[in-house]
């Protein structure tokens, strides 16, 4: 009996496979994140993606096989003498099938980078500049300067700052509340919008304002804890483009949703913490106000699209929460 795919396991592989095929058709402009030297960086870019890429393939075939019903043993057979390690192992399996997604998102993200200028060695943060200024006679993160101060550029960061814990937030809360449904679909609405925008950075290329507006900003933004971390974080890991669309924003509002099916409470602490962030995106120069829209367009569709998508193929056996 071969694994039983859900559409989750299907766009993944489909988005590995994807990137593995333009690692090898386009292999002249791509970079490898484990080279420095410009002749090695290209020599080793295309064995980096197809070998890694194909073994996260590989993996994920591997992991569905595991945890196929046929394949673990029954409660009958655990009375007869599973051990407690065995049993922890399958939970394990268990947790990690339906995680594993969430898991390659910092992969990735990361990844991107070297993918950025694959088809186009500009940015085209000029055409996002002139449409605004068209729109709001001003670019609207160079105004927001004008009101800029400590204490709000500080709840801003934080909330930027919140965002990176927001997918295991949600997806705990729906997880350990055994609404397997409703957790199935929000992963794969983040995955689909991860993969979606990752595509869209290479598609069009957009550094966003702090890199191509930089120097028309007449003050920093002060801050305290938080903006110090954010400032450090956006310095050393933050991959240079990835503007449009703002994946943040997107995944932020799929948080949105889905935290009200898994808790009220949850959806009200966390609605004025994703508004700031969206806001927060423009005014710490990250994103221009287009980035924001589209990433919303872009949560909002595959948040409806998602339990769509999952009724087209059954669901898979066994409940989600730890034995």
């Amino acid at each position: 009996m071969g694994p039983r795919y859900k559409p989750i396991d299907l766009i993944t592989i489909a988005y590995l496979s994807f990137i593995l095929l333009l690692a090898i058709f386009f292999n002249q402009q791509l970079t490898c994140p484990l080279s420095q030297g410009a002749e090695q960086t290209v020599k080793k870019a295309w064995l980096f993606y197809v070998i890694s890429h194909s073994l996260l393939i590989g993996a994920i075939i591997v992991l569905l096989q595991l945890t196929l019903p046929s394949f673990l043993p029954t409660e009958r057979g655990n009375r007869k003498g599973v051990n407690k390690i065995a049993r922890g192992s399958l939970a394990f399996l268990k947790f990690l099938r339906q995680w594993y997604p969430a898991l390659l998102f910092i992969f990735f993200y990361r990844e991107t980078q070297n993918l950025i200028h694959l088809f186009f060695p500009q940015w085209f943060d000029q055409h996002i500049q002139n449409l605004e200024s068209l729109l709001f006679g001003i670019n609207p993160s160079l105004w927001l300067e004008r009101i800029s101060f400590p204490l709000l550029t500080e709840w801003l960061m934080f909330t930027y700052f919140v965002y990176f814990f927001l997918v295991i937030i949600v997806g705990f809360a729906l997880y350990f509340s055994n609404k397997e449904k409703e957790f199935n679909n929000f992963i794969f609405a983040c995955a689909a919008t991860f993969y979606l925008s990752s595509i869209l950075f290479f598609l069009y290329p957009v550094e966003g304002p702090r890199y191509a507006m930089s120097a028309l900003y007449t003050k920093p933004l002060n801050g305290y804890l938080f903006t110090n971390i954010i400032k450090q974080t956006m310095q050393s890991a933050a991959v240079h483009g990835g503007g449009m669309p703002s994946s943040h924003v997107a995944v932020a509002l799929i948080c949105l949703i889905y935290s009200r099916k898994a808790n009220s409470l949850l959806f009200w602490v966390l609605f004025p913490i994703v508004i700031s962030m969206a806001f927060g995106a423009v005014y710490g120069r990250f994103h221009y106000v287009t980035d924001v829209i589209v990433g919303l367009i872009i949560g909002a569709f595959f948040s409806y699209l998602s339990p769509r998508v999952n009724r087209l193929l059954p669901e898979s056996s066994g409940g989600n929460a730890p034995p």
